[in-house]
């Protein structure tokens, strides 16, 4: 009895050895943390330039099930975590999920 399996597949563990294959194939980048959540991937940025980004966004957002993608840095070990992130793709909020979005945003959280 042979078995299938569907290339078509959506599952956020699916997208994201996708991903990391992605990176580590196009970019050369073995990256250390992807997250994928209702296939919205998210990616530490890491030591990337701002062309591996771009292009890692365009790359990233093709895989079939890919909703969006975030690239976030969280750079000082302290109690204070500036963040920065970047989203590219649907919009992620109810009566808007056939939107493109694009935004970049900037953030801190402060632990105490």
């Amino acid at each position: 009895m042979a078995a299938f399996v569907n290339a078509a597949t959506t599952d956020d563990n699916y997208i994201a050895g996708y991903a990391a294959g992605v990176l580590k194939h196009a970019l050369k980048l073995d990256v250390q943390s992807v997250d994928v959540r209702n296939g919205i991937i998210t990616l530490q940025a890491g030591s990337m330039m701002a062309v591996e980004r771009d292009k890692a966004v365009r790359l990233l957002a093709e895989i079939p099930g890919v909703k969006g993608v975030k690239i976030t840095q969280a750079a000082v070990p302290s109690e204070v975590f500036p963040e920065v992130e970047y989203y590219n793709g649907y919009s992620p909020s109810g009566q808007f999920y056939n939107n493109k979005v694009e935004y970049v945003g900037l953030g801190a959280h402060y632990f105490f």
